[in-house]
């Protein structure tokens, strides 16, 4: 299904305003779904039709959801998403979730809603109703996102403060994860160990993320496995919060989400996820490992809450055998996830709450 940038155009007279045309995005009549964005001159539409708008006014993103754009595509959807930065790794289909993640406190003009209205519209096909985020219908806490692209001089990672956030790793097992060529390296890895760099201070809420991209990983005849950590109060050492993990034991993929105090698995996968972007999210009771954007693992388990104390971020990896600089990762992050706003959906005169951040069904 192709996605594009358009501009609205007149499709017939309002009813409402005397001399005024209604205005639709350009292609909406091939059928498929729109996202209003910006306000005055500058608003434009991302529209997904099932067929591609041949006029040219149409800026073409990508013809399916999985594409990775190329820089000037990328460029489209980053004048509407100042705050963010995409990566050339990202695909299409996590650059529109990241569109309808309701925006911080205080960053609400990040999605460029109309002025006038106050609010950030979804239209959702002419029988689908209207969803749109509201100022109104705001979170109060706000949220708060730690980041650390390990640009600096090489060195023992521990105790560095992150590039973007005040906070600091500390390190499990001394000396294993370190800063090489501006990623984060697990340089010398002993056979049968778990080397775990945790992060020294809380995101705001039990609900958040952890992320980071693969950079690198060598098949070294043993099981390799790099992943991440949530919920933890004393990461590192700490025995409770949950995990997820890429994992390869000579060939034969066993990826999975667990459980850190007795290590036993809440969920598997079998497939070769040896690069690119790794994401796990805490929210309530559901754990959810995203692979390039995609759920790939999924589990429900209600033993950790994410308490005051407990919401702190690790990166692991395992080694069955020695292993140095066989594993490094960029990029990584750690946030609540998305909160400050509410989505509603409204079909006719009836409302219905979306959460925050989330879509009605």
């Amino acid at each position: 299904m192709p996605y594009a940038i358009v501009p609205l155009v007149d499709v017939r007279p309002s009813y409402r305003i005397k001399g005024g045309m209604q205005r639709s995005p350009l292609g909406f009549d091939l059928g498929g779904n729109y996202i209003l964005l910006g306000s005055g001159a500058a608003r434009r539409a991302l529209i997904w039709t099932p067929t591609t708008i041949s006029d040219p006014r149409a800026q073409t993103l990508g013809d399916s959801k999985e594409d990775a754009l190329p820089a000037n595509r990328r460029a489209l959807l980053q004048d509407f998403l100042e705050d963010r930065t995409f990566q050339p790794t990202d695909r299409l289909q996590a650059m529109i979730a990241g569109l309808l993640m309701a925006p911080r406190a205080g960053k609400w003009n990040a999605l460029r809603p109309s002025k006038r209205r106050q609010r950030f519209e979804i239209l959702l096909g002419p029988d689908k109703g209207k969803l749109f985020w509201t100022q109104a219908a705001r979170v109060a806490h706000s949220s708060v996102t730690y980041t650390d692209d390990f640009n600096r001089a090489d060195g023992d990672l521990t105790g560095d403060t992150f590039s973007g956030g005040t906070n600091t790793w500390a390190d499990r097992n001394s000396s294993v994860w370190a800063i090489v060529s501006n990623a984060a390296a697990c340089v010398n890895i002993v056979a049968g160990s778990f080397p775990v760099e945790g992060s020294t201070v809380d995101v705001d809420t039990a609900d958040y993320f952890v992320q980071f991209t693969i950079t690198n990983w060598v098949r070294n005849g043993g099981q390799l496995a790099v992943g991440v950590a949530a919920r933890g109060g004393t990461f590192p050492g700490g025995g409770d919060g949950y995990g997820a993990e890429f994992s390869n034991n000579v060939g034969t993929p066993a990826n999975r989400i667990y459980r850190w105090d007795d290590d036993s698995n809440l969920d598997t996968d079998t497939t070769t996820r040896e690069s690119g972007d790794l994401k796990f999210e805490t929210d309530g009771s559901t754990l959810t490992c995203y692979h390039n954007g995609v759920s790939v693992m999924t589990a429900t388990d209600t033993t950790f809450t994410g308490g005051a104390g407990d919401r702190k971020a690790a990166i692991t990896a395992f080694g069955s055998v020695v292993s140095t600089n066989d594993i490094a990762i960029d990029n990584f992050s750690t946030g609540d996830l998305a909160g400050g706003a509410a989505f509603i959906k409204m079909v006719g005169n009836n409302f219905r709450l979306a959460g925050a951040g989330g879509l009605a069904s």
